[in-house]
């Protein structure tokens, strides 16, 4: 057991918690072919393709800068 109170930390981990739990957020389709999304749904490949955002020959090394995730 730590004999330490972690108390002081309580409010940097919620804060963590929130913009980690935001980040796995699924984007929101705003027109038949628009998304809005995080950075991290931009980012995430096997996502994009999952969901059909993005086809295989449209993706690069980079973010997509093809799709339609901005």
């Amino acid at each position: 057991m730590l004999n330490v109170s972690l108390m002081p930390f309580r409010r940097f981990v919620d804060e963590e918690m929130v913009i980690v739990m935001r980040q796995m957020d699924s984007p929101s389709q705003i027109l038949d072919y628009l998304y809005l999304g995080s950075e991290w749904n931009a980012s995430n490949l096997e996502e994009l393709q999952q969901n059909k955002y993005v086809s295989h020959d449209e993706t690069s090394d980079d973010y997509c800068k093809s799709c339609d995730l901005i």
